[in-house]
């Protein structure tokens, strides 16, 4: 008992150091404090998919089309985190997104969970303040054991967002095949 106490009072410690003794928070020249303005809130997701019949992307499918909804909201100064969910004809999808801004590599970082896969994907990526626009590189483990590369870009504007991702093709090193596309419309927020 004594020990497990131990631990707890140990690992209390380390968590809930105050945050000037670990990483500092974003500045609010930050790529993340620009994001969080623009991203925080509930999304309509008017979604469309590109996928042949073994789940690759093929910018020749006929489109699926589907509409769920994002939230977004802040956890402290540090991290964007984004709940994801559709219903894609009879069939529930949740995902699960956590990204934040690393000072060292000045690089944008996060990782992508989702109900289907059992693996979590790893994301990097920038922000261009200019063009409103973020692009991510995602490496997702596959059930095979090989690993599906992706690149994510948002474009930001006034209450919309346009996510595209296109999956590398297999066998390539730059050949990028369209696979999503969703719209996200922020909802208004009912004022009591």
């Amino acid at each position: 008992m004594r020990t497990l106490t131990s631990s707890l009072l140990l690992l209390l410690t380390v968590f809930a150091s105050p945050v000037s003794a670990q990483e500092p928070a974003p500045k609010s020249d930050s790529p993340l404090a620009e994001l969080q303005k623009g991203e925080v809130g509930t999304w309509k997701a008017e979604m469309k998919m590109w996928m042949n019949e073994q789940g690759q992307a093929d910018a020749s499918a006929q489109p699926q089309s589907f509409v769920g909804e994002e939230t977004v909201r802040m956890l402290g100064d540090l991290w964007l985190v984004a709940d994801f969910k559709v219903d894609m004809g009879g069939m529930p999808f949740e995902g699960h997104s956590i990204l934040g801004y690393n000072a060292k590599t000045k690089k944008l970082e996060g990782t992508w969970i989702d109900s289907m896969t059992p693996d979590p994907a790893k994301m990097t990526g920038d922000y261009d303040s200019k063009t409103k626009t973020q692009t991510l590189f995602m490496e997702k483990p596959m059930p095979d054991g090989s690993v599906m590369k992706s690149k994510l870009v948002v474009v930001h504007s006034e209450g919309k967002r346009l996510f595209t991702m296109h999956d590398l093709k297999p066998g390539s090193k730059d050949e990028w095949i369209k696979s999503m596309e969703v719209v996200y419309t922020k909802k208004t927020e009912s004022k009591h």
